[in-house]
């Protein structure tokens, strides 16, 4: 009997912790965009007071706020929030926060990021890759093809095609920016994928992509990446520039 209660009382606090970490995210998101002075945020015992929670679970939600970089949190001070260009765009709960407009916005920065690093990335795989790296390539682009009628099955071997990718560069600090921006591509390619006619014509360009990778030619595999990734953009109205 005491286990369950003790079992079921943490499941609560943990979904509580998880609402009002939500409730206060959206709260500072919606004062960083309405002119004039903000509300101050709460204070641990203030949140206590205002959602119900135990100073466990209002500490939890605090720390959290921290982790997305909405607020500055200093002992013994109130916390005070943070500009939003200092803002944890990657967390897939800020994906979660942004209105249409700030979605476009982020989806279109993805674009840009893209393609400053994914055309070096395909050059280089296609003086390094190995043939084992080449063989996975393979697999995915055949997965992709396997998988066209089915989107969300799709959009994993799609991902995996383009991390076997940037691995075969062989560089650790790119493989670890490309893991970082991870969530934000699936929200991405989930806009590019929707487009009619969208996922074939990915499975053409990365069968293009990997062609110039198998032929070893940098130059025709930095332009097929190139391409394929302002197809994307361009489909989506997303467009790195507009």
């Amino acid at each position: 009997m005491l286990r369950v209660r003790v079992r079921t009382t943490t499941v609560r606090a943990d979904k509580l912790g998880d609402k009002v970490t939500r409730h206060l995210a959206v709260r500072i998101l919606g004062a960083a965009s309405t002119p004039g002075e903000p509300t101050p945020l709460p204070t641990e015992q203030e949140i206590c007071v205002e959602f119900g929670v135990s100073k466990t679970v209002a500490r939890e939600v605090i720390a959290r706020l921290s982790s997305l970089r909405l607020v500055t949190v200093r002992h013994g001070k109130r916390m005070q929030p943070r500009p939003s260009t200092d803002w944890n765009y990657l967390d897939p709960l800020m994906l979660e926060l942004q209105n249409d407009e700030g979605l476009r916005r982020l989806v279109t920065e993805l674009h840009d990021a893209r393609l400053l690093i994914e055309p070096e990335a395909a050059a280089r795989a296609a003086e390094t890759a190995t043939p084992d790296q080449i063989d996975r390539m393979r697999g995915s682009l055949a997965a992709m093809r396997d998988t066209i009628e089915h989107p969300d099955a799709f959009l994993e071997h799609d991902i995996a095609f383009h991390q076997e990718i940037v691995a075969a560069a062989q560089n650790r600090v790119i493989s670890h920016v490309i893991d970082a921006i991870r969530d934000l591509m699936r929200t991405s390619r989930r806009l590019t994928n929707a487009v009619p006619g969208g996922l074939p014509h990915a499975v053409d360009d990365h069968a293009a992509v990997l062609a110039a990778i198998e032929a070893h030619d940098a130059e025709a595999a930095r332009a097929a990446m190139r391409e394929h990734i302002l197809w994307g953009a361009r489909r989506a109205g997303v467009l790195p520039g507009d």
